[in-house]
């Protein structure tokens, strides 16, 4: 692969393999209680990582700011979560317009569960990684997902994409 053009081609194809892969097959268990759906598990993540992080309410606004999908999408899997008992919806004493989103038991679980299946998952694929080839690939992910980020938000935002020589 000599010029930048094959190698950001081969990117491209690199990128699209990993975006067919679907995480969801990996975290269901045909098991409806037990499993979540690749979304599910996202927005249940996020709930937890907020509530470790010591917020006291996790609120739906909290969600659409931390997620990359639409208030549309997200609104779709809480509505999924709570009709599987999943979740609990309740409103914020101190402003009956903002709707706390809190894990039920049954939630707790079932996102452990599939936690537990992604875990595996990835400590199967990445067995042959060393430690150090682990902790280079994650800090170049890193770097890369910052820069595709701000370059996406640019887009979004109407700006040019300007040429790369």
């Amino acid at each position: 692969m000599n010029s930048r053009d094959e190698k950001f081609a081969k990117l491209t194809e690199l990128f699209q393999t990993l975006h067919r892969i679907r995480f969801s097959d990996v975290l269901e268990c045909g098991d409806e209680d037990c499993g979540m759906c690749m979304p599910e598990f996202s927005i249940a993540l996020c709930i937890k990582k907020m509530r470790d992080a010591g917020r006291e309410h996790v609120l739906v606004s909290d969600l659409v700011k931390n997620l990359p999908s639409s208030p549309q999408a997200i609104s779709k899997y809480l509505k999924q979560l709570e009709d599987r008992g999943m979740i609990e919806r309740l409103s914020v004493r101190s402003d009956r317009r903002n709707t706390e989103i809190r894990l039920t038991e049954k939630g707790e679980s079932a996102f452990e569960c599939s936690k537990k299946r992604m875990d595996l998952f990835f400590s199967e694929v990445f067995s042959n990684v060393s430690d150090e080839e682990f902790d280079s690939m994650i800090g170049f992910l890193r770097r890369i997902c910052e820069a595709m980020v701000k370059r996406s938000q640019l887009a979004r935002a109407g700006c040019e994409v300007k040429a790369v020589n």
